[in-house]
Parts: C-alpha cells; structure tokens; sequence
C-alpha cells in the first residue's frame, strides 16, 4: 500500500510539475507576444508619448479609429480597448500603460452606458488576457478587490499558474503557440489598436427616432479613473458614442464628456444596437477629431 501511494504521489508531481512547465511557457510567449492589448502595450508601442489613448470595451474598440481621428486632427494616438471588459480593467489599463514609461495628454474613456451607470461593477470576462502579468503588484492588487466568482482562478495563477492556463486553455494556451511563432501577430486588432465591425448585406438607409436615455455617471472606477490621470497630468473625456435611437441624457456633470450618442440618425452606420460598423465608425472618429481638436486647443 505504501509503494502504491508513493507511486501515486511521484505521478501527482510529474503531472503538475508538466502542467506548470507548460504553463509558465504558454505566459512567457504571451507576455513576449502582441497577441492581447496588455502585451501589445509591452511589447509593440515603441512611441512614449501620446497626445491620447482610448479605452473601453467593445464599444471603444470599433467606434473610434485612431487612424481616422490622427489624419483628420494632426493628433496622435493609440487605441488601447479590449472588448467585454468594464471600467475596472480599463482603469487597470491605463496604470499599465502608465508602468511601461508611456504618457498621454488625454484619456478618453468609451464605456458601455450601463457599465457607467452602474454603482456595483463585477469582474470584467476578458480579465485573463492580464494573466501574464498576474505577478506584478498593480496587476494583482486589481483582482484582489474583487470577491466574484471566478476571481481565485486569476489570483492562485500567480503562485500556480497552471490553474488559470488549464481554465483558460483556448483563450491563453493555444493563443501562446500561435504567438511562439508568430509574436506579432494581434487578436483583432491593428498595429495602432483598432478594429471595426464591417458593413452587412443589407445597406438601406433608415431614418432613426430618437429617445432620451438618462444616465448618471456613478460607476466607482470612473472616479478611481480621474484620480489617476489627475495624478499624471492627464485629462479625462468620458465618450459616449453613437447609440441606434438613443440619446443620452446626464443626469450628472462631474466629468467632462463629448456626447455622440444621437450624431447617427440612420441604421445604415450601425452593426447592432450599441455597435456601429465600419461607416459609422469613420462617421464617430471624423466628428470626434473635431471636438477633441477644439478641446485641445482649449475651446467649448
């Protein structure tokens, strides 16, 4: 019985002793890569200054192309978005960014509206794409605020990070041997960090009716967020970007905002009812080139 449990035990460390192996490779080759948006700040932004980043979820990542709102504006900028995540993340973003020596004049937050007007934020889905760096104190000290479910499967990656590799394989392990190969490649996204959803079939133009929407700003993390570009020289926009028949009413000033949620009035520049496609994203980028210019040049 002895030789038995002995054997059973060399083989436990065998397997974990494998698992971790593999792990730490799959994290180093993430971490080396520009696969998810938290290494391609690492490893791909050779520029340190910026006049503005953009973040935000999915919202930000297809409604303002930097490309676009450089060429129109003589600015430069970068957009550091990742789809399903919440303020939190974004927030942990820009620290990020902040920690690789990088700066920016602007930040420009685009969010979800009920992510804003939320006052009880959770755990964001896309979290794990910050797995490579779960041993840096920042990093961590993010997810430890949290008492979601799912949150142990982050924090225990920092001391076994086989746990979250094996729960997050399709997302990390075999993005992490398409990026021992190709450590360029990027999920999404282009060398200066957009995407847009594309055109469909169907390109009738049909007016839109507008609704007001009331919100209040009150996401806790949107005031975490100011402190910190306060505390960097930054100055924080809150982005509110075209909504299909929307148009979004504050019920609360304490941040400055450029509204954009009615300047759409047909369903020919939307993909579906929060994201527009590639029209409307060259629509919203035109247009916010205009106000941010104004901003920075220090006019209403």
């Amino acid at each position: 019985m002895k030789a038995f449990l002995k054997h059973i035990g060399w083989f436990l460390v065998l397997v974990i002793g494998c698992a971790t192996l593999l792990s730490e490779g799959s994290l180093f080759f993430l971490r080396h890569s520009s696969f998810y948006k938290p290494s391609f700040v690492v490893n791909a932004l050779k520029q340190k200054d910026f006049d503005y980043v953009v973040l935000g979820s999915s919202i930000g990542l297809t409604t303002l192309n930097t490309t676009v709102i450089d060429n129109a504006s003589g600015l430069e900028g970068v957009n550091l978005s990742m789809d399903d995540t919440g303020i939190g993340t974004q927030c942990l973003m820009l620290e990020h960014f902040l920690a690789q020596g990088k700066r920016t004049k602007y930040c420009v937050l685009s969010a979800s509206v009920a992510d804003l007007n939320t006052k009880h934020p959770g755990l964001s889905v896309n979290n794990y794409r910050f797995l490579p760096y779960i041993r840096t104190g920042y990093v961590s000290s993010h997810f430890e605020e949290f008492k979601d479910d799912g949150v142990n499967i982050i924090l225990l990656s920092k001391y076994f990070s086989f746990v979250g590799v094996s729960f997050y394989n399709l997302e990390l392990f075999y993005p992490s041997v398409l990026s021992a190969f190709r450590p360029n490649m990027h999920n999404r996204f282009d060398a200066t960090g957009n995407y847009y959803y594309p055109l469909k079939d169907s390109k009738e133009h049909v007016p839109l009716q507008f609704s007001n929407f009331p919100i209040r700003l009150q996401n806790p993390y949107l005031e975490r967020l100011k402190l910190l570009c306060e505390k960097n020289n930054i100055t924080l926009v809150v982005y509110i970007p075209p909504m299909k028949g929307k148009n979004v009413v504050f019920l609360n000033d304490n941040y400055k905002v450029i509204n954009h949620s009615a300047i759409l009035d047909d369903a020919y520049f939307f993909y579906d009812r929060t994201h527009v496609n590639l029209a409307g994203n060259t629509q919203a980028s035109l247009k916010f080139a205009e106000d941010l210019k104004l901003l920075t040049q220090g006019l209403p």
